[in-house]
């Protein structure tokens, strides 16, 4: 691991952060594409009825959006991504590889609307872009900046009567607070849900949450999906009763 932080970090030098973040776009891009496959996504995408709209809550660099594209070219993907350096390669990708059909937001998603403090955590010098987080009092050291950020409840494309089939979720722990400011149109709209959970307190909460929303959550296993039994698990498949 200290060998591939060091070859990070020499490029990061080199390059600048922008340029590495859009060179890593371009590879994640052509691993998804044409050698990895998410077959999690392509699930989670096959769950969602036809039309409508589908948002990417923590697009990061913009690979999983542009997936969602392709792969549902019926859908209008809505992508939500608030950290700077990681927004404008997402801005970069979706240019250089998008149809059309996806709306970014240079914004967080939060139980209410306004603004959070976030960080960028650094590993050895290294900027993790991925790991992006909202910023508590048990993470020290590292550089904060502030962000908008909105709830679903108040998103304009879902106030008028709309097909939203689908919400993917990846906001390293912030998850319960996207749901949270989202219950009324959650409950409305009866969106497939695919949620990035880390193995934290936070977790018992969120599973709380969903079961409130009337969902039923389930895990990837084996090739097929399988009822949470309270298995490991990262990721979360949460399909309305």
């Amino acid at each position: 691991m200290l060998w591939k932080r060091a070859i990070q970090y020499l490029f990061q030098q080199l390059l600048g952060t922008d340029h590495y973040l859009f060179l890593t776009g371009l590879y994640q891009w052509c691993i998804a594409r044409h050698i990895r496959p998410d077959r999690e996504i392509e699930l989670f995408l096959q769950q969602i009825t036809a039309g409508g709209i589908i948002i990417d809550a923590g697009a990061n660099l913009g690979i999983t959006s542009l997936l969602m594209e392709q792969k549902r070219p019926d859908c209008t993907i809505i992508s939500f991504e608030p950290v700077p350096a990681n927004f404008r390669c997402c801005q970069k990708m979706i240019r250089l590889f998008g149809k059309g059909r996806i709306q970014l937001h240079e914004s967080a998603l939060s139980n209410s609307s306004g603004q959070l403090r976030m960080m960028q955590p650094t590993e050895n010098g290294v900027i993790m872009h991925g790991l992006s987080r909202v910023f508590n009092n048990d993470l020290q050291g590292n550089e904060t900046f502030i962000v908008p950020a909105t709830c679903l409840n108040d998103l304009p494309e879902l106030q008028s009567p709309v097909n939203w089939g689908g919400l993917k979720i990846d906001v390293e722990n912030f998850e319960w607070h996207v749901l949270r400011g989202g219950v009324e149109v959650i409950k409305k709209f009866r969106p497939v849900i695919y949620c990035e959970i880390w193995d934290t307190p936070e977790k018992e909460r969120i599973l709380q949450l969903i079961r409130e929303m009337g969902y039923t959550p389930f895990i990837w296993e084996k090739n097929k999906l399988e009822n949470y039994t309270d298995q490991p698990a990262l990721n979360f498949f949460f399909l309305p009763d």
